[in-house]
């Protein structure tokens, strides 16, 4: 059986320059029988005299057809040149040439990344604020089987024609990486993405440095060489810790080294994720990058949110402890945090007293006594964490659900009941439709505020005219008959 299950077909040629070269990111590369692609550029530099391994007369007439170990670099060139920019493909993660390890626990979601990543290459889009260049994906993945691959690609809306996806069966990094390279020279991906190296090389001691090594270092050349990016999926190390798990030659061996992982503490820790990066070598390291990650039964999300800080979230629950602890009678800090069941030289208690003070929750009198702010003071739920109530919106100026300002004449404030009307809470939906309806924002349909031809308004009651569900002629909710 083989070991890469793939439906093998002639790659289309049509749109090369010439038989046996390929095009990609503005560059020229030519099949070579090793790793599948080969920089012409490359292979002019050394094709100059006095080079060894091009097949010139060197060493006194002696030809040498063997390809030479070492290259003497152009360090007179690098000095009057600038460095060519970072080929990224998806800033600051993937780089063309560049090996990518991304680590990650079991269940952080390493997999659903990778394959929304590529989506998002193939269609060369942003993704949770990276910016991806448009390329293919070639994706060999050990892990998942067909049916979870399916409901992945299915959901994430990849792009026809620019996602490879192989199912490696029985296959290993040490034993078949010809044919690894071989489908890459035939695919031509702008992506490889290996899922994952547990699976890619069983049987392998990942604290074994030279076994690493041999399997780590042709990725590597293979992405340098054939001009690719490589992602490359492994298992992160013990809990708490922002890397990977086994040697040390395992983060030597790639240019780039990211960590997905969520916080043990975070409330939104089933879709939170954060992307540490642990070595970047082609440019500085990028700060931490939050994002959500989830998927639902049409599809998967995921996006940037925001930081989850453990401080933060114990912070909130101690101003919690302390606003109930605290009464109108002043108390000593000592008494109050006491009360509380803290410790008044905790860190946290002092800086969710002083937030509470801030809010205006808590007052301190000149005896640096404290005391619960009053209500009638206007501090919303005593300074509570309990989401504040929105004011109403006041005339003249309003804002309809698209979040477009606008002004709207003679409107009295929403929720706000008309002379006459009874003291009862508006309709909520029958007021934004009937306000979206008058700045021409929406169609207006059956069961909707009322605006046709007479009056907007109840002549018992005042409230609001609604349309009909059946009829479309106008009725009043309040008194719940016709208006006509």
């Amino acid at each position: 059986m083989a070991a890469l299950m793939v439906e093998r077909k002639a790659p289309d040629r049509g749109a090369e320059p010439e038989v046996g070269v390929v095009e990609r990111n503005g560059g020229v590369f030519v099949p070579d029988e090793e790793f599948g692609y080969w920089e012409a550029e490359r292979r002019e530099r050394t094709d100059r005299p006095g080079r060894k391994g091009t097949g010139r007369v060197e060493n006194g007439g002696a030809r040498d057809d063997q390809r030479s170990t070492l290259r003497v670099l152009d360090v007179e060139r690098m000095l009057r040149e600038e460095p060519a920019p970072i080929p990224w493909l998806a800033e600051p993660l993937l780089a063309t040439g560049c090996l990518t390890l991304l680590a990650g626990r079991e269940g952080q979601g390493k997999s659903m990344l990778a394959l929304a990543l590529a989506a998002a290459v193939g269609r060369g889009e942003k993704l949770a604020g990276l910016d991806c260049l448009p390329a293919s994906t070639l994706y060999v993945d050990a892990e998942n089987g067909e049916r979870e691959a399916h409901r992945r690609v299915r959901g994430l809306g990849v792009r026809p024609q620019r996602l490879v996806y192989v199912e490696a069966d029985g296959f290993s990094l040490r034993k078949h990486l010809g044919e690894l390279r071989a489908l890459v020279a035939e695919r031509r991906p702008g992506l490889l993405v290996l899922d994952s190296l547990r699976s890619l090389a069983p049987g392998l001691d990942e604290n074994d440095s030279a076994k690493v090594e041999e399997v780590l270092r042709p990725l590597a050349t293979l992405a340098q060489r054939g001009g690719i990016a490589v992602l490359l999926l492994h298992h992160a190390g013990k809990q708490g810790t922002d890397s990977y798990r086994g040697s040390t030659a395992i983060g030597a061996a790639v240019e780039l080294g990211f960590t997905l992982s969520r916080h043990p503490e975070d409330p939104q820790g089933a879709t939170r994720r954060r992307l540490g990066c642990w070595k970047s070598r082609p440019a500085p390291e990028p700060p931490p990058r939050w994002i959500t990650l989830e998927a639902t039964g049409s599809g998967i999300l995921l996006g940037e949110t925001e930081a989850f800080s453990a401080g933060t979230a114990k912070r909130e629950g101690v101003k919690d402890e302390l606003l109930a602890a605290l009464g109108d009678e002043p108390a000593s800090w000592a008494d109050w945090v006491r009360a509380a069941g803290l410790d008044p030289k905790d860190g946290t208690a002092r800086r969710a007293r002083d937030d509470l003070e801030k809010t205006g929750a808590a007052t301190k009198d000149d005896a640096d006594r404290w005391a619960r702010t009053s209500r009638s003071e206007g501090v919303p739920n005593g300074g509570a964490t309990a989401p504040p109530v929105t004011p109403p919106v006041t005339p003249p100026e309003t804002t309809i659900s698209s979040g477009i300002p606008a002004r709207v004449p003679n409107m009295a404030p929403l929720g706000t009941p008309a002379v006459g009307t009874p003291a009862r809470l508006l309709d909520a939906d029958a007021l934004i439709a009937r306000l979206e309806a008058e700045l021409g924002a929406v169609e207006i349909t059956r069961g909707d505020a009322y605006h046709g031809p007479g009056r907007s308004r109840c002549k018992d009651c005042g409230a609001l005219l609604i349309a009909d569900r059946d009829t479309g002629q106008p009725c009043c909710w309040t008194c719940e008959r016709s208006a006509t």
